[in-house]
């Protein structure tokens, strides 16, 4: 024993080069960046009851683990809830319009819920935060449901009159506007997977849906364009994103490359593409790192289920992988339109979980903002717990807590740390900590 202990005393130190000066200054944003949180009307407001999610859950209950209802009653409580907003420091409120509101059946304007959306817009502006409005968040009125859906020639069209209906309303009121949420997620979910309505699996469909989102998009820029234009102002109008970032187990390997070109073509790109000078900056959602692995049986063939490899996932399975979101924006920047982070959060009810997600990826969306990509802004999803879709309300997304049936309200402890960041325009360098800046051996 002693023998060894005289080995181990003589050991020269390893040359391990000069050490890194340690900094203690906070990562800091550009100034002007828009430190925002988003909600989507249906999975907030409660009780809309012309939209055809509502319709669908009350048809299959057993594909919905609970129904809508109150919601969260963002409808009632928005006054509420943007004082919470302000407290967290933030400046920017992504919302939707409910469509199914404005135009509750065909041909058919309800003023009063006009007012109510004026009523929302003029609550930001006076707490000093600025509105980012998506006009479509994944449910239909029922009456479109009706008639087909996406799939209905006609929706387009209709669509168009609705995005004239209240771009002419809230003209020169809107900051920023976003006509689709994740246009391939809609075509995805209702109609490859089939798990939100109208649940039909079949390819034609899903292709015909893809076609008429591009022309709903293209018909609603050029409405808000126009009704801008009478008014002699101008106006910033895109579309939310949904991106994934991709990995290979064996990059040079035929196969692999091949998917995973084709899996960024046509999620992350086919439909920017096709929508071409129709967008005056970019609205990226973020959430998912795929693993492409075609030598194996594979969801759809080709992508690896993570939990086989027991990676870092949030409670309903999506992988924890920060350095995507700087690929995703990477691949964007190409398009050379600014950039707005439209969504990026986590389900979980760790807290100590969701402050690591938000200083790790924002601390990425730091790292492309220095290696030069035009990246404006970030809303965290989501201001509130809510109704996530089928899923009902068992996926906690929000900084803020409401507890259900009480809806009583109240700051989780990462809203701190996200309050932080939006008060200091970067990340102070104690929450470095969240990502292991300082574990020592």
């Amino acid at each position: 024993m002693a023998q060894e202990n005289n080995i181990q005393a003589s050991a020269p130190t390893p040359d391990i080069g000069p050490v890194a000066e340690h900094r203690h200054e906070k990562l800091a944003f550009p100034e002007g960046f828009l430190w925002g949180t988003a909600t989507a009307a249906y999975q907030v407001e409660g009780n809309n009851e012309h939209s055809d999610w509502w319709q669908w859950e009350k048809d299959n209950p057993t594909r919905v683990r609970a129904r809508s209802g109150l919601a969260v009653d963002h409808y009632h409580r928005y006054e509420e809830d943007l004082n919470m907003a302000a407290e967290l420091n933030t400046k920017l409120y992504r919302f939707s319009i409910e469509w199914a509101r404005i135009m509750p059946h065909e041909n058919a304007i309800d003023r009063h819920e006009l007012e109510h959306y004026g009523n929302m817009l003029r609550a930001c502006r006076v707490r000093g935060i600025k509105t980012m409005v998506t006009l479509h968040h994944f449910s239909l009125p029922q009456w479109v449901a009706e008639k087909g859906g996406w799939e209905w020639p006609g929706a387009a069209r209709a669509f168009r009159d609705y995005a004239r209906i209240v771009a002419a309303e809230y003209a020169g009121q809107v900051d920023y506007w976003l006509t689709i949420n994740e246009p391939m997620v809609i075509v995805s979910q209702g109609y490859l997977t089939a798990v939100w309505p109208p649940a039909k699996k079949n390819y034609l469909s899903a292709y015909a849906v893809y076609r008429h989102l591009i022309a709903a998009h293209k018909e609603a820029y050029k409405a808000i364009h126009e009704a801008a234009a009478k008014r002699g102002i101008t106006v910033l109008v895109g579309a939310a994103n949904n991106l994934i970032s991709l990995s290979t187990y064996n990059r040079h390997r035929f196969a692999d490359r091949w998917y995973s070109w084709l899996m960024d073509k046509v999620w992350n790109h086919a439909f920017i593409d096709a929508t071409a000078g129709c967008h005056d900056f970019l609205g990226v959602n973020y959430y998912f790192h795929q693993r492409i692995d075609p030598g194996k049986k594979r969801i759809m063939g080709v992508i690896v289920d993570i939990r086989e490899e027991q990676r870092d996932m949030s409670d309903i399975g999506w992988e924890v992988f920060p350095a995507g979101l700087f690929d995703a924006l990477l691949d964007f920047s190409n398009y050379k339109l600014p950039i707005i982070i439209t969504e990026n959060g986590i389900a979980t009810r760790n807290e100590d979980r969701r402050a690591r997600y938000i200083v790790s990826y924002i601390k990425e969306l730091y790292h492309a903002i220095a290696a030069g990509i035009d990246v404006r802004g970030y809303c965290y999803w989501s201001l509130l717990d809510n109704f996530e879709w089928e899923k009902g309300f068992s996926a906690s997304f929000g900084l803020i807590e409401v507890k259900q049936p009480s809806l009583e309200r109240s700051f989780k402890p990462s809203a701190k740390v996200y309050a932080q960041i939006a008060k200091e325009n970067g990340i102070p360098h104690e929450l470095l900590r969240f990502v292991g800046h300082e574990a020592k051996l």
